[in-house]
């Protein structure tokens, strides 16, 4: 009358990759996240990752590498390479280190940012 139990389970498992994902602190990862959905880190990351959807690091998430995503929101450390589609927001306790090529960007004062940024990307989006 409702479906099968296997049709709940495959709808479920649909699902799975749209739920936000979270890397507690005190966790360490050496290699690379690939999502589609949306993920937050208040652990360390040496590696990639890869999100269809929003990034946050927290205030005590550290990453050293490249993040590519649709929107991020930064409060702790990032160290290298950052390609965002939308917007990427540094809070005022952020330590940012590389190169970010990004749609919009939104820095709060007191946030340290050290490298270039290159918005032109987002402008050629904004003007199709």
């Amino acid at each position: 009358m409702f479906g099968s139990k296997k049709d709940n389970n495959m709808a479920r498992d649909n699902n799975a990759d749209l739920r936000p994902n979270t890397i507690a602190s005190g966790t360490v990862i050496v290699g690379d996240i690939k999502t589609k959905g949306s993920l937050r880190l208040d652990g360390e990351l040496v590696g990639t990752i890869e999100s269809e959807e929003k990034v946050v690091i927290g205030k005590t998430g550290k990453v050293k590498g490249k993040i590519f995503c649709k929107n991020i929101d930064i409060s702790g450390e990032m160290e290298g390479e950052l390609k965002v589609e939308g917007l990427s927001s540094f809070t005022k306790s952020s330590r940012i280190t590389g190169d970010v090529k990004t749609g919009q960007l939104e820095i709060e004062a007191g946030s340290l940012f050290t490298g270039t940024c290159d918005m032109t990307n987002g402008l050629q989006k904004q003007n199709k």
